[in-house]
């Protein structure tokens, strides 16, 4: 994905600074609030006007976020400002997440199903993604699409395992038309 490449720099240098200073859940819940905000419609509507500079963009990320950031996180945002990848903001969130929990050797998963799974389901799920990416935690999110039709979806990280009915179909038609 061609924006998690432009984000991932950042990410690095973040991850690097908070783990160096111990800083990585205060950096964390820094990401949330800029993602908060970097998401918001209007936000992203402001942040594309053309007619404003780049210092103007940032003074209003950090006036909005308030006392939330600290000073290096300030400078992030005039940097990603100057460099116009203030809408980076979520995907270099996004790999800093993905970066501690590989330093945690934990990892975050989606799984989506037609319908709710059972605990004993969820619990088996978990069991076998610890055992495939080899991590002692792996924090499970339960989504629900009917258009699956059967089966799971399982979003780790940028990995997607698509083991669902749907998915099976689209393979199928795949091969039919190769």
């Amino acid at each position: 994905m061609e924006l998690i490449g432009l984000a991932r720099p950042y990410a690095k240098a973040i991850f690097s600074l908070a783990d160096n200073s111990q800083e990585l859940a205060a950096w964390g819940k820094v990401f949330s609030a800029l993602v908060q905000i970097t998401t918001d419609a209007q936000v992203v509507s402001y942040i594309k006007q053309p007619q404003l500079n780049s210092q103007e963009k940032a003074a209003s990320i950090i006036g909005l976020a308030g006392d939330l950031l600290n000073p290096q996180a300030k400078n992030l945002i005039n940097v990603l400002a100057a460099n116009k990848r203030l809408l980076l903001v979520p995907h270099i969130a996004q790999v800093f997440e993905q970066l501690c929990d590989n330093a945690s050797n934990s990892a975050q998963a989606v799984i989506t199903s037609a319908h709710q799974l059972e605990q004993k389901q969820l619990d088996d799920l978990e069991q076998q993604l610890k055992n495939l990416f080899a991590k002692e935690n792996i924090s499970i999110t339960p989504s629900i699409d009917k258009d699956l039709l059967g089966g799971v979806v399982v979003k780790v990280g940028d990995l997607i395992i698509d083991n669902s009915v749907r998915g099976r179909i689209a393979q199928l038609r795949k091969q039919i038309d190769s």
